[in-house]
């Protein structure tokens, strides 16, 4: 980091070069897998939360190691644009502390980047019973307290399955095992700090399944995780935002 911003051809040089407006922030996420249905629920999170970081003043991008051919069916498949070169998975999981150094891989993770190059969250998401949750986002982007930007109109997820991804039917019957899961262990073990973990993990399994099945996070009810948040000093009286200016960027299929 020098004092005019990031170093060229740093990662945060390089993620800002991304962005489609001058000033904004960025929320990057890495993905573990295409074939992995967590990576597919983190997917559909962001995915469903990203005119919340538009109004919050920040544009989402998603990288993860595979192959061009099925990153491109996987973002398809997914309803997310073109994905960010897979160049940056690595170092990206590492300054998020996704990296698995033991198998050589980047696991889920994500980071809000500032419009000046500094990180202002990493969280990874390695543990599906860890603290964080994709909902830490907002309030660090709340904090940097900046004007919105256009909201972007992603692509459809494609109907036709892909060879080698992860189909989102088959993430949420997943996710929903493992919550029901995770809300049996809650029960047992009411009270410990084993118990909360488990509640933790049903909430982000909640919001996960909620956003596979096209339901908005603000109507996924209690378990939901609090997704449906927003900037308080930009909430109207309802808590709702207007749009930015009507404006939204269409992004074409991934080359």
């Amino acid at each position: 980091m020098t004092g005019a911003g990031p170093e060229p051809g740093s990662l945060e040089h390089t993620l800002l070069g991304t962005r489609r407006w001058p000033g904004a922030a960025v929320v990057a996420v890495v993905l573990r897998s295409v074939r992995w249905p967590y990576s597919c629920g983190l997917a559909a999170a962001v995915r469903e939360s990203a005119h919340r970081y538009a109004d919050a003043g920040a544009e989402l991008h998603v990288t993860v190691d595979e192959p061009l051919d099925r990153r491109t069916a996987a973002m398809a498949a997914w309803g997310l644009p073109p994905p960010l070169p897979a160049a940056l998975a690595e170092p990206l999981a590492r300054v998020v502390g996704s990296w698995d150094p033991a198998l050589a891989r980047a696991d889920d993770g994500l980071g809000v980047l500032g419009p000046d190059g500094r990180w202002v969250g990493r969280w990874a998401l390695t543990d599906p019973f860890g603290d964080h949750d994709v909902g830490d986002v907002l309030p660090a982007l709340c904090a940097l307290g900046l004007g919105p930007v256009p909201r972007t109109e992603f692509p459809a997820p494609a109907r036709a399955r892909a060879p080698g991804v992860c189909d989102p039917a088959d993430a949420a019957r997943a996710l929903r095992r493992a919550r029901h899961s995770a809300g049996r262990a809650a029960t047992l073990m009411d009270g410990s700090v084993a118990g909360q973990r488990s509640r933790r993990a049903g909430r982000r399994f909640a919001r996960y399944v909620a956003a596979l099945e096209g339901v908005p996070v603000e109507d996924a009810g209690p378990s939901g995780g609090g997704g449906g948040q927003r900037c308080g000093s930009a909430r109207r009286p309802g808590g709702t935002l207007p749009p930015v200016d009507g404006t939204t960027v269409r992004h074409g299929p991934a080359s």
